[in-house]
């Protein structure tokens, strides 16, 4: 399990915490202003990454949609279709 610890705890202490993650493979949740916003993990720990340039041979090996495609789109038209209107001058109008 994670611990969390502030941003500001990692500025100070970040040799020592990066030793921890190295030799005793300690993980750590960054937050800031009690937010989440980073992970910090020993190397070891990071499963499957994948890199950019692997994305067209995964998107090549997925099955195809077929006729399954167009009666996708049509499901999402017909939903759209049904979406209430937003009021005229909302804010996120």
């Amino acid at each position: 399990m994670s611990e969390r610890i502030t941003a500001t705890r990692v500025v100070r202490e970040f040799s020592e915490l990066l030793n921890e993650v190295r030799y005793k493979s300690q993980s750590y949740i960054v937050e800031r202003n009690g937010k989440p916003i980073a992970r910090l993990v020993p190397v070891s720990d990071v499963k499957d990454a994948k890199k950019l340039k692997e994305l067209k041979t995964l998107l090549s090996s997925l099955p195809s949609c077929g006729d399954d495609l167009d009666a996708f789109a049509a499901d999402l038209e017909k939903i759209a279709g049904q979406q209430p209107s937003l009021p005229a001058g909302a804010p996120w109008a």
